[in-house]
């Protein structure tokens, strides 16, 4: 190593100092693999000598697993210091040379946004994990220019050209090499390192079958599925290696990562014909769909999703400078799978320009609250994917926000770092019309002239105030500066107007919050107050007129102790309760009268048409009686008394005359019951009670009036009049609950 130092006069660093150390250590303690000595090539791969499919890559994996780990960011030996090793610029040992700029970087500016980085050939977002050794893994990792490799972002490496339909810019970056190209899926890099990728690629999926810790099985594809760890396009990458076979170049930094940090090799660089013996499309082959892995909720599936509508969401930060970032809070809640898209594409007036990036951010099956603020910085795991190359430019550029296919979309948010043009003067990547159903300082905003923003107006508000707010940018913090930008912010509270800022099946209280009918109504819920809620709170009542309560209903819908009357049509009826039971007022119609007493279960008379019917008995016990009942004209007594369960019938008159009976003890008996021209009387229409039991005071039809009374103790519970036009009082004590009767009016008093 020492004879391979550089000579080129520069001063060396600490950080040069202590790499040349620690590989003079490395040398004395080799690097190794389960393989073996990889420095003994022909040794290193006899085991896969001979073999060819599934075998052929089992017997590879078996080499190149349990490689020494190089550690991706630290104060010892890391990737960058690896880097400057194995990509030293072959002209001048103080630079690196860049993958897809194909020039040379000062090894100074490593990590700085005007030099260069430490590039994912297979990108971290489609399996490589953040702590497995695939993290750190130099057989994948390349000194790359840090804004190609911004541009190149996770795009799965193809082929394009400009004309193609496809919306193919070449160069792939203004700093990239001539022969790079890219759409919004793919990348093309140089045309002398292509084979050189596809090997690493090929390497990887050996490498990785997710059988180690914090790693996953890695797989190529045509079709690939980031969400499966699939990486592309195949077909593309076997043509590479075919036409860019291993030069010198690529078999000594092979021979480098083996013998000076992780002790492995990449078997497609010693040995090209192994590419063409496995068959890798049939180890990606499947027929599950590309969607989000399951959290292992059991709340929701992942695909339900929210159909947003304009201004659902707002945009609450944006940094242009490196590395970028945005932030937007959800004005309305989001159901578990909700997708929603930002691009920074530009609107033509008829589509979106394709020739940047979509970054994609799905909710979790537990959905989010209104009021929280999701921050994107450049992350692709997790809850984001990406596709194209999603990054800002801080000389103009746009954010939009969409649902649904790029080819379609439909707009939530917008925001300008220009100006919105005229769709006929959209001609750049930096330019865009404001798109259909969005109205600038509403869901949209224009931030000219500054690099990066954060809203820091007011925090507590309904959407509509909030919307304003967010979209006038007097509110917002401005700066060149981006570490004067502090983008995570704290969450929002959002209040409704009205239930339209209400989710489906929820309403907007007098507190401004969107909750259920019942929270809403706390005990109070008038119909139509909030609008469209008109159920009661649990364990309220309603009592017919709109007004809930926890009281019983009394013949006028209020709260009455005592049972009331019903009545339809021309009559009057009245009832006292006092007592255990169940006790309702005459009901009349039409014409006629009647009367009763009871607290036990019992009937006051009963008339319909013209005639009266009365009835009165008592009862220590309880059972139930009935007045006298007559129909049309006639006459007719009986009576009855017996203890226990005896049951004696009034006098039934049919015709016109009268009929009366009498009841006693514990027993049931029918009271006068009239009908046409015609008068009863009974003597024992359910008296009174000291236990348990119900009473019915007097029913007439037509005109007439009923009455009914009874005494007792316990609780009560009564229902006011039926319909018509009636009066009723009722008294009670103890305790009770109502339930108004039908359509009707009235009035009662009681108390209970």
């Amino acid at each position: 190593v020492a004879a391979d130092a550089p000579t080129s006069g520069r001063v060396l660093t600490f950080r040069a100092v202590l790499l040349v150390v620690c590989l003079a250590v490395v040398a004395a303690d080799a690097p190794t693999s389960d393989g073996g000595d990889c420095s003994d090539v022909e040794t290193y791969w006899a085991a896969a000598s001979g073999k060819s499919g599934d075998e052929l890559k089992s017997a590879l994996h078996d080499a190149i697993a349990g490689h020494t780990v190089i550690p991706y960011t630290s104060t010892a030996t890391d990737v960058w210091d690896a880097l400057d090793v194995l990509d030293e610029d072959a002209t001048n040992s103080s630079q690196v040379w860049l993958i897809y700029a194909q020039r040379g970087a000062p090894k100074a500016m490593q990590g700085d946004t005007k030099g260069w980085n430490r590039e994912h050939v297979w990108p971290k977002s489609y399996g490589v994990d953040y702590t497995g050794p695939d993290t750190s893994d130099l057989l994948s990792l390349r000194a790359s220019d840090w804004n190609v490799n911004s541009a190149r972002n996770n795009l799965y490496y193809g082929t394009c050209s400009v004309g193609d339909g496809t919306g193919c810019t070449a160069p792939a970056h203004a700093e990239a090499a001539p022969s790079t190209a890219k759409n919004s899926v793919l990348f093309m890099p140089p045309a002398n390192v292509r084979g050189d990728l596809a090997r690493s690629l090929f390497y990887m999926a050996t490498r990785y079958d997710g059988n180690e810790p914090a790693t996953t099985d890695l797989e190529l594809s045509d079709n690939p599925c980031s969400y499966q760890q699939h990486m592309g396009n195949l077909t593309e990458l076997l043509i590479w290696h075919q036409d860019d076979p291993p030069d010198d170049a690529e078999r000594a930094r092979n021979d480098r990562v083996c013998t000076d940090f992780q002790g492995n090799r990449n078997p497609f660089i010693d040995h090209p014909e192994w590419v063409a013996a496995i068959d890798w499309a049939a180890a990606s082959a499947t027929t599950e769909p590309c969607l989000p892995p399951d959290d292992g909720n059991d709340d929701g599936p992942l695909d339900a999703g929210t159909e947003l509508a304009a201004g659902d969401i707002a945009i609450i930060a944006l940094v242009t400078d490196n590395p970028d970032a945005f932030a937007f809070v959800a004005l309305r809640n989001l159901d578990g799978g909700t997708a929603i898209s930002f691009t920074d594409s530009g609107w033509t007036g008829t589509q979106l320009r394709d020739s940047e990036g979509v970054v994609t951010y799905r909710a979790p099956a537990s959905g989010v609250d209104a009021g929280s603020v999701i921050v994107w910085e450049g992350e692709d795991a997790g809850a984001w994917s990406r596709s194209g190359s999603a990054s800002f430019s801080a000389n103009g550029d746009q954010l939009l926000v969409f649902q649904g296919p790029s080819t379609a979309p439909s707009f939530i948010y917008a925001l300008s770092t220009t100006a919105w043009v005229p769709p006929e003067d959209v001609d750049s990547a930096s330019e865009s019309a404001l798109p259909p159903g969005l109205v600038d300082g509403s869901t949209a905003i224009v931030m000219a002239g500054v690099e990066n923003a954060v809203y820091n107006g007011t925090r507590s508000g309904t959407r509509s105030e909030l919307l304003a707010a967010i979209s006038d940018f007097g509110d917002w913090f401005a700066s060149d500066d981006r570490a004067a930008v502090d983008y995570a912010v704290g969450a929002f509270t959002v209040l409704c107007a009205d239930n339209g800022d209400c989710d489906d099946g929820l309403f907007c209280s007098a507190q401004q919050e969107c909750v259920s009918c019942h929270e809403a109504c706390a005990g109070s819920c008038i119909d139509g107050t909030p609008s469209g809620c008109d159920v009661c709170a649990e364990g309220y009542t309603d009592c017919g007129d709109g007004s809930c309560t926890a009281e019983p209903c009394d013949s006028s819908g209020s709260a009455s102790g005592g049972g009331a009357t019903n009545s339809s049509d021309t009559g009057s009826s009245s009832g006292s309760v006092d007592g255990s039971g169940s006790g309702s007022g005459g009901n009349s119609s039409d014409t006629g009268s009647a009367s009763g007493a009871g607290a036990s279960s019992g009937d006051g008379g009963n008339s319909s048409h013209t005639g009266s019917a009365s009835g009165s008995g008592s009862d220590p016990g309880s059972g139930s009686g009935a007045g006298a009942n007559s129909t049309d004209a006639g006459s007719s007594s009986g009576s009855g008394a017996g203890s226990g369960g005896s049951d004696g019938g009034g006098g039934n008159s049919s015709a016109t005359g009268s009929a009366s009976g009498s009841a006693d003890a514990s027993a049931s008996g029918d009271g006068g019951n009239s009908s046409d021209t015609g008068s009863g009387g009974g003597d024992s229409s359910s008296g009174a009670a000291s236990d348990s039991g119900s009473g019915a005071g007097g029913n007439s039809s037509n005109t007439g009036s009923s009455s009914s009374s009874g005494s007792g103790g316990g609780s009560i519970s009564g229902s006011g009049g039926a319909a018509g036009s009636e009066s009723g009082s009722g008294s009670a004590s103890g305790s009770g609950s109502g339930s108004g009767g039908g359509a009707g009016s009235g009035s009662g008093s009681g108390s209970g």
